[in-house]
């Protein structure tokens, strides 16, 4: 008895139901493809070098590199860091994500379901 409903289905009536099924699947495909955001994207971050004032114990605030309360910058050629005086525990890699947008919140989406870091470092 499973195909009793399709066997009382004239062909109109299963031409119209095949139709609004298919027409569902491509608008269910288009909104996935347009609107949803990218399942794969990479997007690259460049570090400041940062000043931590706390010395050699483990800091016990955030080091942001923009907005209110930002740290200090540093240059790896300032004569502190090539002359001794900072030690290497003193220098902080600060990376803030996402990117500041036009207009925009700094937030990610709900939708994205974890976020990979690959951390490549150049020396000079």
């Amino acid at each position: 008895m499973p195909g009793a409903i399709l066997e009382n289905l004239s062909g109109r009536k299963l031409i119209v139901l095949v139709s609004v099924l298919l027409i569902g699947q491509v608008i269910c495909f288009l909104v996935g493809g347009l609107v949803a955001p990218t399942p794969a994207n990479a997007d690259l971050f460049l570090s400041i070098k940062c000043l931590d004032d706390s010395g050699s114990q483990p800091p016990n605030k955030w080091l942001y590199s923009r907005g209110d309360g930002h740290c200090t910058d540093i240059s790896l050629a300032d004569p502190k860091l090539v002359g001794g005086e900072l030690m290497a525990n003193q220098i902080v890699f600060v990376f803030q994500l996402p990117h500041p947008r036009e207009g925009r919140i700094l937030d990610y989406s709900r939708w994205q379901q974890n976020l990979i870091g690959v951390l490549q470092i150049d020396f000079e």
